[in-house]
């Protein structure tokens, strides 16, 4: 005797029944364990890696986008047997006890059972809030240590169950950054360095510079006594405008020369002549001098150079 298939019309009211007791036992076993969880889990802890942090960007009022920008790198430990989210950080940068800025932080951070896991916060000071840590901002340029904290409220996230963490002091640290004021670099910029006319009046060359701020403040840029050099013969002493170069740009300085064809000799003159015709030659410049950097009313120091950019007119 064959046995009989179960009609599957009955049976599929039992197992929805079944499926719904199941559910409510698991919501009510996660009702359940949420509070203790909350209860029991301890915040995350906050170590500075101050190898890594400090200043990464000033530009004085007077720059273009005026501001400064403090890199926090954190070591985040989770002293906890069970994995958690870092959910959020919402709080203040204090510079030299003075509160400058908001530090914050959300988007969600995995942190597995004991282990630890790295935050870069990056903290923007805006110009309106820079007057009140000028003293701060300056002792930092001078490259002596100046105390830094976080005050910030944390927020976590277990299994999606979400706890909140009442504000306090994250961490703490010292900005010692030795500034250390460098040369910017240059090269001669060959689309816009061109020879525009050529007479017995004189000879008319405007000269480009690209120039590029290395520094991690803004800089006023002078350059007093440049010397340029055409071929094998010094035919000129200029002063480039003074600009202001806000930390790691770079602009284009054009400087126009005349020069009196005398001091050039012919077959250099001949030269140019074809350049500014359209014609093909090549001709060397050479350009030397010294810097002036300054950082406004804080730092400034000069740069002798042998040689600050050597090219061709083509």
């Amino acid at each position: 005797m064959r046995p009989v298939p179960a009609d599957p019309s009955r049976l599929r009211p039992q197992a929805r029944i079944v499926a719904a007791l199941a559910l409510v036992v698991v919501g009510l076993a996660l009702a359940a364990c949420a509070p203790a969880a909350q209860a029991v889990l301890a915040p995350p802890t906050f170590r500075i890696v101050s190898e890594e942090s400090g200043l990464a960007r000033l530009d004085l009022p007077g720059f273009r986008d005026a501001g400064a920008t403090f890199r926090v790198v954190i070591d985040v430990a989770n002293p906890n047997a069970v994995p958690l989210q870092l959910a959020e950080l919402d709080g203040h940068f204090f510079l030299g006890g003075v509160r400058v800025a908001a530090a914050s932080f959300a988007g969600g951070i995995d942190l597995p059972p004991r282990g630890t896991a790295r935050l870069v916060l990056d903290v923007r000071v805006s110009a309106d809030e820079l007057p009140g840590i000028l003293a701060g901002v300056a002792e930092v340029v001078a490259g002596r240590p100046v105390v830094y904290r976080i005050d910030a409220a944390v927020g976590i996230d277990l299994f999606g169950v979400a706890q909140r963490f009442v504000s306090a002091t994250i961490a703490q640290g010292t900005v010692q950054h030795d500034i250390g004021l460098r040369a910017p670099t240059v090269r001669l910029d060959p689309d816009a360095t061109r020879v525009r006319s050529v007479s017995f009046d004189g000879i008319t060359i405007d000269l480009a510079l690209r120039v590029q701020n290395p520094n991690v403040v803004g800089v006023l840029l002078r350059a007093p006594d440049v010397r340029v050099r055409i071929g094998e013969r010094d035919v000129a002493l200029v002063q480039l405008v003074p600009e202001r170069l806000a930390a790691g740009a770079e602009t284009v300085l054009v400087q126009r020369l005349v020069i009196n064809p005398v001091q050039l000799g012919a077959a250099i003159v001949t030269q140019l002549q074809g350049l500014a015709s359209g014609g093909s030659a090549s001709v060397d410049i050479a350009i030397s001098g010294a810097w002036e950097l300054e950082v406004p009313g804080l730092r400034s120091l000069r740069f002798d150079v042998a040689e600050i950019v050597r090219g061709r007119l083509e």
